[in-house]
């Protein structure tokens, strides 16, 4: 079974959308712990039947969501845990504009 790593990697012209389909585990394990050395930004890990976890990497703070294949509810979103007094963090994210968007965990 593979896996697809979605990223949203930006260049002169806005977020750009690159797709790997993993099927070592191992290999997808190491790309996710180089995306976490980096500067703050989602990610897609997408299933075969197109459910889809968002994952918030790099930085001291993380996030993640997990949306159905459908794209019906219930969404599934966590966050920092409650009373960490780190200051709030913005993600750089594909929006419309390519403008980032900020998480506010609480």
């Amino acid at each position: 079974m593979a896996v697809r790593l979605r990223e949203y990697v930006y260049s002169g012209r806005g977020h750009e959308r690159q797709e790997t389909a993993f099927r070592d585990k191992g290999a997808l394990l190491r790309r996710l712990r180089e995306l976490m050395g980096g500067e703050p930004v989602f990610v897609d890990l997408v299933h075969e039947d197109e459910d889809t976890l968002t994952i918030g990497v790099g930085g001291p703070q993380a996030c993640v969501m997990y949306v159905r294949g459908g794209g019906d509810p219930p969404y599934l979103w966590a966050s920092r845990a409650a009373g960490d007094d780190e200051p709030d963090m913005e993600f750089d994210a594909l929006v419309g504009s390519g403008a980032g968007i900020e998480v506010d965990p609480t």
